[in-house]
């Protein structure tokens, strides 16, 4: 992970992140944690926080309502201040920085997108959304504006996530569509969410992240996506990765968004995402991000 002070900082976009702030930060207290993947998590810590090698296995808004979220890449860094908001796009893999604000912590929201959602309302309004300053190098490329529109159906989203009883699937499915829309046509975003699931890959990531537990084998997934277990090995080594390095990097970035939730022990994640030896999950864990879950939660 490259330092800081050796990136150029993209400048900031217009908004108010006061807005975001003022209507947001009422609802942390309202959402509860999920043990499975949940739409809508909290993200907490009061130490900063290095994680190298985070895949995005779902298109993610993230709203931050206090500290700094940075980004990392090769040629620069995108620094996300409290009120500010950013989209990840499914399939990236990014090393990134949570840095608590002076005498408090970090706080987030974060949002992933189902597929269903995507399918429903994505690629019918990829020619209607709102420009995307490609060419403005000064913008972070991961930054979202924050228009009222956009404000209001994250609001609607988490008031959802936050109900008890728990809302209707089909009606939180409906808020999500609602967000995503806005983020389409108001967002600004040179990032396009919707992702492209032509790739074994991505469609292997999405099989897996349905059931972690699961003792997958690489000939079931082959002929659910209609092709030979062979032909898809071929395929996958001329991406770079096989079979057995997708099914353990997706059950290490569940295990990631379980141990950022804090509330379930290690052994229950670990289980949860198909190990059953907690110090196996732990040593690859660290191995993966350059953190155990244990010193992650401790910071939490």
């Amino acid at each position: 992970m490259q330092s800081l002070s050796a990136l150029p900082q993209r400048t900031a976009i217009e908004g108010d992140p006061g807005a975001v702030r003022q209507r947001l930060a009422p609802l942390w207290s309202a959402l509860r944690d999920d043990r499975t993947l949940p739409t809508a998590i909290r993200v907490k810590a009061r130490r900063e926080q290095a994680l190298r090698r985070v895949r995005i296995l779902r298109p993610c808004l993230v709203a931050v309502l206090s500290g700094r979220k940075t980004l990392l890449f090769e040629q620069a860094a995108e620094a996300f201040e409290a009120g500010e908001m950013m989209a990840l796009p499914q399939g990236a893999e990014i090393d990134l920085r949570n840095s608590p604000a002076p005498g408090g912590d970090y706080r987030a929201f974060c949002i992933a997108f189902d597929l269903d959602v995507i399918k429903a309302v994505g690629r019918d309004l990829e020619t209607k959304a709102a420009p995307r300053p490609d060419a403005d190098v000064g913008r972070r490329r991961h930054a979202v504006d924050p228009h009222p529109a956009i404000l209001a159906a994250l609001e609607h989203v988490l008031e959802g996530a936050a109900m008890r009883p728990a809302l209707a699937p089909a009606l939180l499915q409906h808020r999500l569509s609602e967000l995503f829309v806005a983020l389409l046509l108001h967002g600004r975003c040179p990032v396009f969410l919707v992702p492209a699931l032509a790739s074994p890959v991505e469609r292997i990531r999405v099989l897996v992240s349905l059931d972690p537990r699961r003792d997958w084998q690489i000939e079931p997934v082959a002929r659910e996506l209609a092709i030979g277990a062979s032909t898809l090995r071929r395929r996958l080594r001329r991406e770079g990765t096989s079979f057995r390095g997708i099914l353990e990097e997706v059950r290490l970035n569940l295990g990631l968004a379980l141990v950022q939730m804090g509330r379930t022990s290690i052994l229950e994640i670990a289980h949860a995402c198909g190990y059953e030896s907690p110090s196996k999950f732990a040593a690859r864990f660290r191995a993966r991000f350059g953190v155990s879950p244990s010193e992650l939660r401790d910071g939490g």
